[in-house]
C-alpha cells in the first residue's frame, strides 16, 4: 500500500488490520461499527468469510515510531516483527527471556514461576521482566524452582543464549505462540507502517525485507 505523504494510506491500513482480525469495542465487532458509516455490501461479505473462515489475529507496528522499532543497525526486519507480535500476545519483548516464558509455558510451569518469582523478589515478574535486572532474578527463580536442574542462582542466567531469528525460524514460532495464546485464531495479519521509510535507500534493508516478505506466504 502506498500513497502521498498525509493521503491517509497509513490509517485505512490500520483499519484494515482492525477489520480482519474484528475486536469487540463498546459491546460491539468492529465490523458494525465501520459498516454504520461505510455502505460497501461487497467488502462485508468478503470480511464475513474471513471471519468464518480464516479468523485472523492482526499486529500493527510503526518502524519509525514506538517501543518494537528497529534496535540496532542492520537489524532484519524479522526482529521489530517478532517483538511486536510478542508484545501483543504477552510474552516479554526481551527475545531471551521470551523463549525462558516460552519454554516454561510449554512444560505447563509459566505460572509456578511468575508465583515463584513473587515470592522471591516480591514484585510481579510481568512488570520486572523489562528491567535490566530481570535476566539475574529470573535465574534465580529458576534456582528455587528447580534446584536440580539449575543448581545455581545463576546457571540459568550463564547457560541461557538468544534464539537465531531468521523468517524460517520467525514464522514456525509465530504460529506455535498464536496457537497457544490466540487458539481461535488461524490466521497472522502484520500491518507494517513506513516500511518505505524503513527500507529508505538501503539495498541490505530491502533484501531483508523482500525475503521476509517470500518467506510468509509459504506458512502452513
Amino acid at each position: 500500500m502506498s500513497g502521498l505523504f498525509g493521503s491517509g494510506n497509513s490509517s485505512w491500513a490500520k483499519i484494515l488490520g482492525y477489520l480482519l482480525s474484528n475486536p469487540i469495542v463498546a459491546g460491539k465487532p468492529i465490523v458494525d461499527w465501520f459498516f454504520e458509516r461505510a455502505d460497501a455490501p461487497r467488502l462485508r461479505a468478503l470480511l464475513a468469510t474471513v471471519h468464518a473462515q480464516a479468523p485472523t489475529e492482526s499486529v500493527l507496528l510503526n518502524l519509525a515510531t514506538g517501543s518494537n522499532v528497529v534496535a540496532r543497525e542492520g537489524e532484519s526486519i524479522v526482529l521489530p516483527v517478532y517483538r511486536a507480535l510478542l508484545d501483543q500476545l504477552g510474552y516479554s519483548r526481551n527475545f531471551l527471556l521470551a523463549e525462558l516464558e516460552y519454554a516454561l509455558e510449554g512444560d505447563g510451569r509459566l505460572q509456578a514461576f511468575e508465583q515463584k518469582f513473587a515470592e522471591a523478589t516480591g514484585k510481579q515478574w510481568r512488570e520486572r521482566r523489562y528491567t535490566v535486572l530481570a535476566k539475574n532474578e529470573a535465574s534465580l527463580t529458576l534456582h528455587l524452582l528447580d534446584p536440580t536442574t539449575y543448581p545455581q542462582p545463576d546457571s540459568w542466567s550463564k547457560a541461557a543464549t538468544e534464539p537465531v531469528i531468521d523468517p524460517a525460524w520467525f514464522i514456525t514460532r509465530a504460529l506455535q505462540i498464536l496457537s497457544r495464546r490466540r487458539p481461535d485464531a488461524t490466521r497472522l495479519a502484520f500491518v507494517i507502517d513506513e516500511a518505505g521509510q524503513y527500507v529508505a535507500r538501503s539495498v541490505q534493508r530491502r533484501l531483508h525485507f523482500q525475503g521476509f516478505a517470500e518467506a510468509c506466504p509459504r506458512a502452513r
